[in-house]
């Protein structure tokens, strides 16, 4: 039974914590067609070819458009309890409708441009054509999706039922390799980069930082070699490794120190804000899931499946 280290010691400064992407230069390159046929619907997207402006309030604001006006951040409101449905599928399925089809291919076929926007939030996140390409089958998936798909995961918790657990998933910069394995950082000067990005990540809420209301918190790890995800369960303390490759061996053998580190870090914080569930922590190992349909050997759609479990698993021993 291992016990961590550093579980008293609390944070003094605070130092930003620079946030790392694959870059996409190994995408493919996809042959357009001329011939698609456009979606049903409006995309949202301008045929112009006109510079695109950030949101307002986005440090990406393009240079000498004066009406671009700064607002300060707003809190997302939370939904009422009549607006909660227990009948909401929050894992998708895999049916697919002949106009998400098409845009599916409008997307990944580059028409348009390869840097046209195709998701924007209000605080100017921006992902490119381009980027979405590394979805194609084949492709490294580019951290900058899983990331995305973090926001859009958060934002449909809002659409739980009570009886629910309540799941938060922070972004790859936060379990970054630099913040774990540098070793010219030491435990504080770790944990004051994890914080930072924490808070920035949870947009300031208190309520979400002091994770006093969360059930289960998600960190995607990408690796040079590794997808997988590591949950903290909160309400039935657990910590649980999700893996799409079955790896044989202990746990701190096939991952290093990169799971150890994170378990610290969460143990650090939970002491600073008061949370119970430190104590459990300090003195637990994680458990590697097992499915059926992992695979052997590692595979290029590992970001996918990455993904896929993010959004099905709910806690317990096996995926739903």
């Amino acid at each position: 039974m291992r016990v961590h280290k550093y579980v008293y010691e609390q944070t003094c400064t605070y130092s930003l914590c620079t946030g790392y992407h694959h870059s996409c230069n190994n995408v493919q390159e996809i042959d357009s067609y001329a011939g698609i046929d456009a979606p049903a619907f409006d995309l949202g997207i301008s045929p112009s070819k006109e510079e695109v402006i950030a949101c307002a309030g986005s440090s990406k604001a393009i240079g000498g458009h004066k009406n671009v006006i700064s607002t300060m951040p707003k809190r997302d409101p939370k939904l009422s309890f009549k607006l909660r449905s227990p009948y909401v599928t929050r894992a998708v399925t895999f049916e697919v409708s002949s106009d998400e089809r098409k845009l599916q291919n409008w997307i990944l076929r580059g028409i348009g441009g390869t840097l046209e926007p195709v998701f924007m939030t209000t605080k100017g996140k921006t992902m490119t054509c381009q980027t979405m390409q590394s979805l194609v089958s084949q492709s490294v998936v580019s951290t900058e999706i899983i990331d995305v798909w973090s926001m859009v995961l958060n934002k449909e918790e809002r659409l739980r039922s009570n009886e629910s657990p309540r799941r938060y998933f922070v972004q790859t910069d936060i379990s970054i390799h630099a913040i774990i394995r540098d070793g010219d950082l030491n435990v504080n000067q770790r944990y004051d980069r994890f914080r930072k990005n924490i808070t920035s990540c949870m947009n300031n809420d208190k309520e979400l930082i002091s994770m006093r209301n969360v059930d289960l918190v998600f960190f995607p790890v990408v690796e040079p070699s590794f997808y997988y995800v590591l949950v903290f369960d909160l309400k039935r303390p657990s910590i649980a490794i999700l893996d799409s490759q079955n790896r044989d061996g202990k746990v701190d053998d096939i991952y290093g120190s990169s799971t150890v580190g994170l378990q610290d870090m969460m143990i650090m914080h939970l002491l600073k804000e008061g949370h119970g569930a430190w104590k459990v922590y300090a003195e637990m190992d994680q458990d590697h899931i097992k499915t059926r349909w992992q695979f052997r050997e590692n595979t290029v759609d590992a970001g996918v499946m990455l993904m896929r479990h993010m959004e099905t698993f709910f806690g317990g021993d096996v995926m739903k």
